[in-house]
């Protein structure tokens, strides 16, 4: 395969390979809704619409139902306290059914995303050295 450079921002590749010369262009990454659910699924926010992309393309299985238990807990929770879970699990690869009310509860929990605690002298698992003290005296 050649990869060319073309006027529109996305490259054209070439299949020299296989004798074809016909450029081929990458396919759009994201459709249109085309059912009700659809609809309801992508109104929740863009954390849905990268989800939906990215299990598309990694070829996730029950893709719908895991929609339609999203717009559920959506409608019980509130869109924005679904919405970011859901980009989350796109972006970790996480597209099973039970992922999402686990990254919600998770979140709920815990820190807001972003935050970092990092491991110093206040923050470690490491015990010290303090009971050694006693040992030779």
């Amino acid at each position: 395969m050649t990869l060319l450079s073309s006027s529109t921002p996305t490259p054209l590749i070439l299949r020299r390979s296989c004798g074809s010369q016909a450029p081929i262009k990458p396919a759009r990454r994201f459709r249109r809704p085309r059912s009700e659910a659809e609809v309801a699924f992508l109104g929740i926010g863009s954390g849905a619409q990268r989800w939906l992309t990215e299990a598309g393309l990694a070829g996730a299985v029950r893709i719908r139902a895991t929609m339609a238990r999203a717009v559920e807990l959506a409608a019980v929770i509130g869109a924005e306290r679904v919405d970011e879970p859901r980009g989350l699990a796109a972006i970790a690869g996480r597209f099973a059914d039970d992922d999402l009310p686990a990254i919600v509860d998770h979140l709920s929990d815990h820190r807001a995303v972003g935050e970092l605690v990092r491991a110093d002298e206040t923050h470690s698992a490491q015990p010290g050295t303090a009971s050694w003290q006693a040992l030779g005296q």
